[in-house]
Order: C-alpha cells, then structure tokens, then sequence
C-alpha cells in the first residue's frame, strides 16, 4: 500500500481521489514484468477512479464560485451533467452524482 504526504488529508476530496488514482502502488504502474491477478486488478479500478473523479471534479467546477464566474444553478449543473452521460461522464457514475446532488438538496432545503 502507497504512503501518502501529511499534506493529502487537507485537500478537498477529488483532490485525494486525483492523488490516490496517479501515485497508488507506483512498483504495479512501473512494473516490466507480466501482471499477477490481484496487481491486473489494481490497475483495473485506476480507469474506474479516474471516471469517478471526472464527474466529481466538474460538478465541484460547475457547483463553486469562481473568479471568472459565479457558480451555476442546482438545475443548470443537473442539466449539463444529463447532457455528458455516455460521452464526458460515464453514466453510471453520473447517475450516482445526480442521486447524491438531490440527497444534499434534500438535506438543505428540506
């Protein structure tokens, strides 16, 4: 198992995720030799993380302020996550961020 730098706890999220996806058992990454089962699967569930991360990342995009915009309306980060199942997100994923987007408008506005 990788050791991660003291400073890692103290991201946001995706950015643990992002961590974690690049620097996770860098011996299996660099590895020149034929892949054991349980080091394939490690490498298998990189591709998942990345898709996980991708849709997490642009919803934390669309959902802050940000210097050059304010952030976009619950609907309007809805729609655009909708309108990239299947081509920017996968939609499996998508479909688990829009379930956790409605818990937390629930939790928020009742």
């Amino acid at each position: 198992m990788a050791t991660y730098p003291q400073w890692c706890c103290s991201m946001d999220v995706t950015d643990d995720m992002r961590y974690v996806a690049i620097n996770d058992d860098d011996e299996i990454i660099n590895k020149t030799a034929r892949l054991s089962d349980e080091e394939y699967a490690v490498i298998k569930r990189h591709p998942e993380i990345a898709r996980i991360i991708g849709v997490a990342d642009a919803y934390d995009v669309m959902t802050s302020n940000r210097s050059y915009r304010n952030a976009m309306s619950q609907e309007k980060v809805r729609s655009e996550i909708e309108k990239g199942k299947g081509s920017q997100f996968d939609p499996a994923f998508a479909d688990i961020m829009l379930e956790v987007d409605e818990d937390i408008k629930t939790e928020i506005y009742g």
